[in-house]
């Protein structure tokens, strides 16, 4: 695939959110993928429901340790809230940063995940 014809399949269609990528860490291992999927949804809908559903947060990239979140645009300040919240015996979550782009955020906040950056032409 050309460079051009890449960066057309890339661009954002007509009706489509705009999606920000919240980076995180937790304090310890031991948090399995599931588990903090399940805490996510339960802490977004104990806190604000209708935020929850508007921010659409979904686990994008998770190592045990760190990981990325993906959310709209407008739901950034009420999924950073979620993610902050949830409390484990193993450690809290704390949020690293904020970008467009996956590979910005990689980039920036979280190079533990570089070698797994898959955006990369």
């Amino acid at each position: 695939m050309t460079a051009r014809a890449l960066a057309a399949a890339m661009v954002r269609q007509a009706g489509d959110p705009r999606v920000r990528y919240i980076g995180f860490r937790i304090d310890q291992d031991g948090v399995s993928r599931n588990r903090l999927i399940e805490e996510i949804r339960r802490t977004g809908r104990a806190i604000d429901p209708q935020g929850f559903e508007a921010a659409s947060p979904w686990l994008t990239r998770y190592d045990g340790t760190h990981g990325i979140v993906r959310c709209t645009h407008t739901g950034v300040a009420v999924t950073r809230r979620i993610l902050e919240t949830i409390r484990f015996d193993e450690g809290q979550i704390e949020t690293v940063g904020t970008s467009g782009t996956i590979r910005g955020l990689v980039s920036k906040h979280l190079p533990q995940l570089a070698e797994r950056d898959d955006t990369r032409p």
